[in-house]
């Protein structure tokens, strides 16, 4: 999917062990939305078999620790549609950008609920790094948005036009 960044699927090797005759591999996959888990752990399980065959004796397998859904939300949507004015309304810089990462949003997606993610600072070089930080101005402008978005989705005039 060309809007995404990487615009394909990835893998990050989190830990490697080796001791004596034996090692494991704990890594993550992130796959697209357009990307089935079920064809991505068919195709891993399709190496680990051949791996199997390829070197008698050697043991191996595959255990999926957890499987969160990909997400891709509309761009008409109403919560994007909502998002991006009450960025412009707030201030905000108005923009979207879709990434590979792991999030709870694409199992709320799954679900049948809309999701976006959102969240204050700057994510490049910053997130899941050494040292992350955010700004206290920055942090206050995200709970404006979040209480803005709460509003105009979840608590709608109970008499509109009155």
């Amino acid at each position: 999917m060309p809007e995404f960044s990487p615009s394909t699927l990835s893998c990050n090797v989190g830990e490697l062990h080796a001791q004596g005759e034996s090692a494991s591999l704990l890594f993550d996959v992130r796959h697209l939305p357009s990307q089935s888990p079920q064809e991505v752990s068919a195709r891993l399980e399709a190496l680990v078999e051949r791996a199997r065959l390829e070197r008698p004796g050697v043991e191996a397998r595959l255990r999926c620790q957890r499987c969160n859904p990909a997400l891709y939300t509309p761009l008409d949507s109403s919560i994007v549609t909502e998002s991006l004015r009450i960025m412009a309304d707030i201030g905000l810089p108005v923009r979207v950008a879709a990434k590979a990462g792991c999030t709870e949003a694409g199992l709320y997606a799954a679900a049948g609920m809309q999701a976006v993610v959102f969240g204050p600072g700057r994510a490049e070089d910053n997130i899941h790094a050494p040292n992350e930080w955010v700004s206290l101005s920055q942090l206050e402008r995200c709970v404006d948005f979040y209480a803005a978005v709460i509003e105009a989705l979840c608590c709608p005039d109970p008499f509109p036009g009155s």
